[in-house]
């Protein structure tokens, strides 16, 4: 089941872009224990979350982060606006759920979902109602909305990212800073109890979220004259904010041959569930044409092949390098907190200005270099770089402070007046 999006105004559709793939509704079950409802919302130590799902794993993982750190035992629901109206902006959305409530008052059925939402697993909106209700994206408003409404307040509605109706609709928003400029706020928003400020992403990582497998990826732990072991975390996205070119992709391969071919390293190579499908048959394909020799030195892991899926976090613990594109600040905060060589790929594709100067600022912090392989395996000392083959480069800086526990302190503060 395809999830569903707003409509885009206009679109101007270039022929080179690698088309892009509808996304696929994925349940997280690595990250989620068996959990239960709770009949008390004002359980201190009972707290439920729902996290509603628009089958999108990058943010799904932020909520489920978020839900965890807070205590709450999670529930996925897979509940959508209803194809009659999922056209329409959420904020028109929204009002057409406050028409029917102060037309028709409260449901009479509980278990039945209103006529603007469906879901796709036919899960329900009922009864006992959780203590925080999560909000990742467009199509997942409306839902937590309904839910908060249906609570008769009483559950507390969190969005993470983008707000797509007025932040008054919710108890807290949990934005990046990039992400401000876009919305236009006001000081007096941004210094409000409504906004919790996030440098980059919350770590997915860690803290009994997602912890590193007890095993490594399947490929030799060495390989004679090779101490380099490089991981690439490949992604992607709509063509409005992240255009990779077909071009880039196999521009992506041929640098991949040179750190197998030159360097003598090894690859983890990971493909989240975001990679377009044109992508995806490129770099099979690159993969494929491999002699047997190279591929060993080539571990592939595919987030829609179960069996080839790998956890991100086995595979950052693994690498001595990463790689990634520049497609995702969630990727970006959990490759940052492992205080490795750190480098990003297809930079350029970024079309966001806001998004771009995370990736600029931390090049100019010495955290992060641009991913371009030397043609030539000859080092010429602690300034150069063979896989930022573009100039000198000053010392590494790989010091970071994550955030993430401050901003969940600041969360359930400012929900449940904890911490003062």
């Amino acid at each position: 089941m395809l999830a569903l999006r707003p409509v885009q105004t206009t679109c101007t559709r270039n022929t080179n872009l690698v088309t892009s793939r509808p996304r696929r509704p994925r349940l997280i079950v690595r990250l989620l224990e068996p959990c239960r409802h709770n009949s008390s919302l004002n359980g201190r130590h009972a707290r439920t979350a729902w996290i509603i799902t628009a089958g999108n794993g990058e943010q799904d993982k932020q909520a489920i982060a978020l839900a965890k750190r807070l205590g709450c035992e999670i529930t996925m629901k897979n509940v959508l606006p209803a194809p009659a109206i999922k056209w329409l902006f959420p904020v028109f959305q929204k009002r057409l759920l406050d028409h029917r409530q102060k037309t028709f008052g409260a449901q009479v059925k509980p278990s039945d979902l209103p006529w603007f939402l469906y879901s796709p697993r036919h899960d329900t909106l009922a009864p006992p109602y959780p203590s925080v209700v999560l909000s990742t994206c467009a199509e997942t408003t409306l839902a937590a909305l309904q839910t908060k409404a249906s609570s008769d307040g009483c559950t507390r509605a969190i969005c993470i990212g983008m707000p797509f109706v007025g932040l008054d609709h919710y108890d807290v928003a949990v934005m990046g800073r990039w992400e401000w400029p876009t919305l236009g706020l006001s000081r007096e928003l941004k210094g409000s109890d409504k906004v919790v400020p996030l440098e980059y992403s919350l770590t997915t990582i860690g803290d009994g979220v997602e912890d590193t497998a007890d095993h490594v990826p399947p490929i030799p732990n060495t390989l004679e004259g090779s101490n380099r072991i490089v991981g690439v975390l490949v992604g992607g996205g709509s063509e409005r904010d992240f255009a990779w070119r077909s071009e880039d992709v196999t521009r992506l391969t041929k640098m991949l041959e040179r750190i197998v071919d030159i360097h003598a390293g090894q690859i983890l190579l990971h493909l989240s569930e975001r990679v377009t499908d044109s992508a995806r048959v490129i770099i099979n394909s690159w993969h494929e044409r491999l002699s047997p020799a190279r591929r060993k030195r080539v571990a592939m892991f595919d987030e829609l092949d179960p069996d080839s899926a790998e956890p991100v976090a086995t595979i950052l613990q693994r690498a001595t390098h990463i790689a990634l594109t520049a497609d995702s600040i969630s990727m970006l905060s959990d490759a940052l907190a492992m205080r490795k060589p750190l480098y990003v790929v297809a930079l350029a594709a970024v079309h966001s200005n806001a998004r771009k100067k995370v990736y600029t600022k931390l090049i100019k912090e010495k955290r992060l270099r641009k991913f371009a392989p030397s043609r030539n395996s000859v080092e010429g000392g602690t300034a150069t770089d063979v896989f930022s083959d573009i100039g000198e480069h000053p010392e590494w800086d790989l010091s970071f402070v994550d955030k993430t526990p401050e901003v969940v302190a600041q969360v359930a503060r400012r929900l449940w007046d904890e911490g003062n």
